[in-house]
Formats: structure tokens, sequence, C-alpha cells
């Protein structure tokens, strides 16, 4: 009853975006060790050849299993590519092996994985609806295409993502950076933006928009900027660089 018990949370009574871990097994496992303790102390002390030997095969079987087991933990990837292989239509581990994939730059299995994990239903998130999930992959997408300079395909998928996500800074924010990259100026600004009323605390959003405006050369905003980025963030060294730049180039425009 104490293991079914403790497990009940994690049980998936009603769905939620959690699979099953050793985590959840801690404490629902104490009865269960206590219950072995008690069993294999009476093998032992019964000095039988026959208690000795089955107290020797759990040992050994927990052994190899718990050996065989450090193998999937050895990282981020061998976890989650294990964990997909015995969840496949599980969304949040082909999602989260796709971003494995992206971090190892194996951008066409990456792609073809985030593609995969948007036909996959998503249970109830205790952070995030559906819709929000799906935002995420697809400004995932969007961000191969943007490494590989596959402008147009990053567009589609940040759009996509502000779509189903309209409140989602981040894509906001990838907009920006796309439309500064291709020397669209003003709707950087206007993304830029977005992201920072959707997010008022990221400095990085301001010390970008702050960039953007010292290539239009007003270099005032860039300062406010790039003092607010600090403000909220005063370990961001390399504002400190770049509001340095704008004072001077201030400077240089009143002599």
């Amino acid at each position: 009853i104490f293991t079914v018990v403790t497990l009940l949370p994690v049980l998936n009574i009603v769905p939620i975006e959690v699979l099953l871990a050793e985590r959840f097994l801690y404490l629902p496992s104490i009865g269960f060790c206590f219950l072995t303790a008690y069993y294999l102390n009476k093998l032992i002390m019964s000095e039988k050849t026959f208690g000795y030997s089955i107290v020797s095969v759990i040992f050994i079987v927990f052994f190899i299993t718990t050996y065989l087991r450090n193998f999937d933990w050895k990282n981020n990837f061998s976890l989650w590519y294990k964990t997909f292989l015995q969840n496949p239509k599980n969304f949040r581990a082909a999602n989260n092996l796709a971003f494995e994939y992206e971090k190892i730059n194996k951008y066409d299995k990456a792609i073809n994985l985030y593609s995969y994990a948007l036909t996959l239903p998503v249970n109830i998130s205790p952070k995030s609806t559906p819709q929000q999930l799906y935002a995420r992959v697809h400004n995932n997408i969007g961000n191969i295409y943007f490494k590989t300079k596959d402008y147009d395909k990053a567009l589609e998928r940040y759009i996509l993502a502000i779509k189903m996500d309209p409140e989602y800074p981040q894509a906001y924010f990838n907009l920006g950076l796309l439309y500064k990259t291709i020397g669209d100026l003003e709707k950087s600004i206007y993304y830029y933006r977005k992201a920072i009323e959707l997010a008022p605390n990221v400095a990085e959003y301001y010390n970008n928009l702050g960039i953007v405006y010292m290539l239009k050369d007003e270099y005032d905003k860039a300062i406010e900027m790039y003092t607010k980025a600090l403000e909220i963030d005063p370990n961001f060294t390399q504002v400190y660089s770049n509001l340095e730049i704008a004072v001077k180039y201030k400077q240089n425009t009143k002599q």
C-alpha cells in the first residue's frame, strides 16, 4: 500500500508530460527495501547454502542492471537516445533527442526528429499548453535553418511559432536577429521591441536592440538600451564594451 500511495502522483492516471524515471522510485522503494532486507536476513540466518545462493544471485542481478544503466546516463545524448528508443511515441523524448542532435550539429537528424515530434500528441503539461510546446519546436527548427543561412525557411518557422504562441518572446527575438542579419533594421527593431514587451527582464534583448541602433547611428538610443541591459545583468561583460563604443561614437559626432 505504501508503494502504491507514494507512486500515485506520477502514475499518469491523469496524463501529464512526464516520463517514468528512477527518481520517482526512491520513496516508494523504501518499503520494498525493508521487506527485502527482512527476508534476506531470514535466509542468511537459516545458515543454509540455498539461502546464501539466493542472496548472491539477487545482488549480482542488481549490480549488473545498475552497471548497465550507467551507460545510459553517460551524457544527455545517450540518456535521451535510450529514452526515445523505449518511448518512440513520446513528444518530450523525441523533442529532447532532436535538441541533442542539434547541439552536435547533426542538423538533418535534428530537423527530422523535431518534425516527427510535431506529429505526436502532447499530454497535459504543468507549465505549457500543447500549442506552446509545438511553438518551441518550430522555433528550434527555425534556429537550425538560421544557422545554416536558410533565412527564408527560418522566417517561416519563426512565424509559425508566433502563430501558435503569440506571447512567445524568444520567437520575436529570433525574428529580430534574422532581420538584422539580412539588413532590414526597421523590422529588426520592431521584433526586438516585441520581445522586450513580452519579457522585459532579459538583458540580451536590450543589448541586441542597442546593436541595431548603433547600425542606424542612433547612439542615444543605443546607450539607453545598453544601460538597461546592465541594470538587469551587471555581469553581462559584452555590454560594457558595446556601451563604451556607443559613448565614443556619440562624442565623436559632437566634435
